[in-house]
């Protein structure tokens, strides 16, 4: 087996480049080539073939042909990814192993577009697409998927879906149930400097008062005392209210930025 060429730019054509344009004198049975017609495609030379070419499937050289001819392989049709298919790259480089210094080779959507386009792939930025022949994008009013503004390509059961924020400002209500404080009973130390009034027992001549040790003027006396020191309690019920926006500015998980391309 031998390798034939690589970098066909067309399987038919009889120009330079085109691999109907290879001399059928000078090829071997058994060789192989690459066509690169936006797709890529293998052949492989059968000399003794004598196939009907049909500048397809079955390529016969231009001069000298007699029965070879250029046999396209099964499942190696087309190399490039089904359409729709959207992938990460970055066209550029970083200056140590800790994504540091990223240098980019391409910087507008024009020069991407110019390094890419040749394949059939496309800036994912949300412009309008007309390509000839695409499954999707072949007519006007068609726009590309826009992944320019720092969004993320999501996996789901439907397509086409949009969402989500890339800030994280918010707030959380907060209101507390009322409650008891529960009961307490005060000492006679916590209840502070206070008179209370006693009535004579003898003569009946008058009322006496007196202030932290009991003190009368000579007659029995008799004391009367309020309040039983029962315990009481007070109903607490605080307003609702809520908190404040969040400290931190990124809800994101850690990224690596890069551009997105679609095969159309």
């Amino acid at each position: 087996m031998s390798y034939q060429g690589w970098g066909y730019t067309a399987a038919t054509g009889g120009f330079a480049g085109a691999l109907d344009a290879e001399d059928g004198a000078g090829l071997t049975d058994g060789a192989f080539a690459v066509v690169l017609d936006g797709n890529v495609k293998f052949f492989k030379y059968n000399a003794n073939s004598g196939l009907v070419a049909n500048g397809t499937t079955i390529i016969a050289p231009v001069t000298n042909a007699g029965d070879g001819r250029w046999i396209l392989q099964p499942g190696a049709t087309d190399y490039r990814p089904i359409a729709g298919t959207i992938t990460a790259f970055l066209p550029g480089y970083f200056t140590n192993n800790a994504n540091g210094g990223y240098t980019s080779t391409v910087l507008t959507a024009a020069a991407i577009n110019a390094l890419i386009n040749p394949g059939r792939e496309y800036f994912c930025n949300g412009a309008a697409c007309n390509v000839a022949g695409s499954d999707y994008y072949d007519g006007t009013g068609r726009y590309l998927p826009n992944l320019t503004d720092d969004r993320f390509f999501q996996g789901d059961t439907v397509a086409g879906v949009i969402g989500g924020s890339n800030t994280m400002a918010h707030t959380h209500a907060v209101d507390i149930a009322s409650f008891d404080s529960g009961g307490t009973e005060l000492t006679a130390a916590q209840n502070g400097p206070h008179d209370h009034v006693i009535l004579s027992n003898g003569d009946g001549s008058g009322t006496y008062r007196y202030t932290g040790n009991t003190k009368y003027d000579g007659n029995d006396v008799s004391t009367e005392s309020s309040g039983s020191g029962d315990p009481h309690s007070h109903t607490v019920n605080p307003p609702s209210t809520t908190s404040g926006p969040a400290s931190n500015t990124e809800n994101r998980a850690k990224f690596l930025s890069g551009f997105y391309k679609i095969q159309v």
